[in-house]
């Protein structure tokens, strides 16, 4: 007696096809590509370079939180503090709405999540 075993769709779908789907590619290797379907972010990336280092560090970093004060070491270690944190603030709100921009005023991303603690 044979048993069949009827695998998920998910399995039977190929990995390009998650791709078409998605509605953000990024491209690591190479220099670094980001599209929204298919219109590249990239030309308003160039104005805000830590906005696109802060992203590929969310992408090479998948699942794993970084504080803010993490970003700011890391991005702004030569200036004083508070100066810093004002620029992480606001290189952070440039993200968001690069990433969504239809985001209100005070209304949460869908990909960026500040936890309580001040970690993202």
């Amino acid at each position: 007696m044979e048993i069949k075993q009827k695998l998920p769709a998910r399995l039977l779908t190929h990995p390009r096809e998650y791709e078409y789907q998605a509605i953000y590619c990024a491209y690591l290797f190479g220099p670094f590509r980001f599209f929204c379907g298919k219109q590249s972010v990239g030309e308003l990336m160039q104005r805000r370079n830590k906005a696109r280092m802060i992203l590929k560090w969310f992408l090479l970093n998948p699942g794993k939180l970084g504080s803010a004060d993490e970003f700011i070491d890391l991005f702004w270690p030569e200036i004083p503090l508070d100066k810093a944190l004002g620029n992480f603030h606001v290189t952070m709100h440039c993200l968001r709405r690069m990433l969504e921009p239809s985001l209100t005023a005070r209304q949460e991303s869908t990909f960026i999540h500040r936890k309580p603690n001040n970690f993202y």
